[in-house]
């Protein structure tokens, strides 16, 4: 055990788990992007329900979470919408780059008969 305050690394690690909630955690996670569950509520309303690139819901959205995923700008850290997890991974992939994106729309529209 390492001791730091009060109580070891162990029992701090139970105690936390012990108070964690499903809601507490998307509070904590939602924080780091600086928005409120609200906010979250109100953006989500604003792109008609579901996810701002391809429409999916949050129900539809069920590989490990039923929410969608907070995308901000890695450069600025500015929230611009909720994604679903697939797309929220195409635009990492693609380096949050446009011209990349296009591209890669009419390479799959050339070659959507093969």
């Amino acid at each position: 055990h390492i001791y730091r305050g009060p109580h070891c690394n162990d029992c701090r690690g139970k105690m936390r788990r012990a108070r964690y909630t499903p809601e507490l955690g998307r509070k904590i996670n939602l924080r780091r992007y600086g928005i409120t569950p609200k906010e979250y509520d109100e953006m989500l309303n604003k792109q008609g329900g579901g996810c701002a690139i391809c429409g999916a819901t949050e129900a539809k959205n069920a590989k490990g979470s039923k929410h969608l995923v907070v995308d901000h700008c890695h450069d600025s850290s500015k929230v611009r919408g909720l994604l679903c997890s697939p797309c929220n991974i195409a635009c990492g992939m693609l380096a949050d780059d446009p011209a990349r994106a296009i591209m890669l729309a009419e390479y799959l529209k050339d070659h959507s008969d093969v």
